[in-house]
């Protein structure tokens, strides 16, 4: 004869892992989306951070521009690297960045003294807070071509 008390605990286990499952998944994507550097505010395609954990490759560029310069610069960028582009800024420069290409390809802007002015974004627009050394950091969750066009004045 079937005893109810042991369905009603057969059962009760059976919502409690898969509860306890849910949450060790959540814990899993919120470790995952921590990695250094990346800004927690912004987590808007977090899958190039999953993918690459720990082994992301940087290449360092160099952006040379002059005050009142409208340039683009087009890549191919590989899965698990990042590209960074340095340059230097003045303050209460205006700049606009644009990115074109795979929607799981964004930019982060960060100044080298390690504050960030935006994370994981397509497109921005703003005034550079101080005079000094700035890095443009694409990143990506699959090989893609991207175009950045980029403007100071």
């Amino acid at each position: 004869m079937n005893d109810p008390t042991k369905n009603c605990i057969a059962g009760s286990y059976t919502q409690a892992m898969r509860f306890l499952n849910a949450i060790a998944a959540i814990a899993l994507i919120i470790t995952a989306t921590n990695a250094p550097g990346i800004a927690l505010e912004t987590q808007a395609d977090p899958d190039w951070q999953m993918i690459c954990t720990g082994r992301v490759r940087p290449f360092s560029k160099r952006l040379k521009f002059d005050a009142n310069t409208h340039s683009v610069v087009k890549e191919t960028i590989q899965l698990c690297t990042k590209y960074v582009y340095d340059f230097s800024g003045r303050m209460s420069q205006r700049i606009n960045v644009r990115l074109e290409g795979s929607k799981r390809t964004r930019m982060i802007l960060d100044q080298k003294k390690g504050n960030r002015l935006f994370s994981e974004l397509r497109e921005w627009e703003g005034v550079l807070p101080q005079n000094g050394k700035y890095q443009l950091i694409i990143v990506t969750a699959e090989t893609a071509p991207y175009s950045i066009e980029i403007g100071f004045r």
